[in-house]
């Protein structure tokens, strides 16, 4: 029996903890650049993946895929992670076969299906991850394992995850959770970040939509001032806006938020989240587990099922057949 969102939450510290023990596999060669392919509650560890290779500096840059065909520019220098939590989603399968067609290195992280299959077959290295989960209450093992392969490969240095699960117990976040949640009521969530956050802001915007029920948008400083900020010429009056800052923002992005609040504060809700300290991985972690827990206080406002994904398993079930 499938474990609830509510009760994967109430966990996530300790899946912090577990995740970080998957860290056996270790991959032979050159790589140049990274590629990782995953859909909706997997695919959002490839976001948080570029963004924190990005906070690093890294010279090999990663990319996301949440398509069905892999890029042209994967060969036998690129190593693919392929995060597919049940092992059956479509896209996934597809891009795993292109991978290994086209000689790349694969790691695949999945809870077994038809993907764990194909990788026992094809000698193909793969992490499996705890059964009976939603995919997206299941990011800390289809997240970290990807770091400690990285770790093993001297790329980024050793993560001490005991203390970001330390930092998640506290009780600040089920206090924030439910305060935010109360404003959220008949609203429309729409976050922004900068993009450095960005993996945040768009998990932010899934957990609404899945868990809540209810539309929810995001997008990144500085670019949103170019173009969305003209949407809120008149007044939006079901939108609430939830801007996510960090002091280590460039003093350009704050400033662009300072302003773009002032404009907007005019012509709808809005709050900010400030987020604390100087880890990034903490920061991100942290901001990641108050929006899940916001997302499912605000399903119990709305007496929606967060474990119920009836359009999403319709969708899927008209889908079978063709792989």
């Amino acid at each position: 029996m499938k474990e609830s969102v509510a009760e994967s939450i109430e966990k996530f510290p300790d899946y912090v903890i577990e995740a970080s023990k998957l860290n056996d596999v270790k991959i032979i060669g050159e790589v140049n650049k990274i590629l990782v392919v995953g859909m909706g509650g997997s695919g959002i560890a490839g976001d948080l993946l570029k963004s924190y290779v990005n906070e690093l500096g890294l010279r090999i840059p990663v990319f996301t895929n949440k398509d069905f065909e892999i890029p042209a520019f994967a060969d036998s220098k690129t190593l693919v992670f392929i995060v597919c939590y049940s092992g059956n989603t479509l896209e996934a399968l597809k891009c795993y076969k292109e991978a290994v067609g086209r000689g790349c290195k694969i790691v695949a992280i999945t809870s077994g299906g038809k993907l764990r299959e194909l990788c026992k077959q094809n000698n193909v290295e793969f992490i499996k991850i705890p059964e009976n989960l939603q995919p997206r209450a299941a990011l800390p093992f289809l997240f970290i394992p990807m770091l400690n392969v990285l770790r093993n490969m001297h790329l980024i240095e050793q993560v001490d995850f005991s203390e970001i699960s330390s930092v998640l117990r506290k009780s600040f976040f089920k206090e924030k959770a439910s305060e935010t949640a109360k404003r959220l009521i008949n609203k429309i969530p729409i976050i922004y970040s900068s993009k450095r956050f960005e993996g945040v802001a768009l998990r932010w915007k899934q957990a609404f939509n899945e868990n809540s029920k209810i539309p929810s948008f995001y997008n990144t400083f500085p670019e949103l001032c170019h173009n969305e900020i003209e949407a809120y010429e008149e007044k939006f009056e079901n939108a609430f806006v939830i801007i996510i800052r960090d002091d280590y923002d460039s003093k350009y992005v704050k400033r662009e938020m300072d302003i773009f609040r002032t404009i907007v504060s005019k012509k709808v809700e809005s709050t900010e989240l400030h987020l604390k300290g100087t880890d990034y991985l903490k920061k991100v972690f942290s901001a990641i587990y108050l929006g899940d827990i916001i997302s499912v206080e605000l399903s119990e406002f709305l007496e929606k099922n967060p474990d119920e994904i009836k359009l999403i398993s319709e969708l899927k079930s008209k889908m079978k057949g063709i792989y």
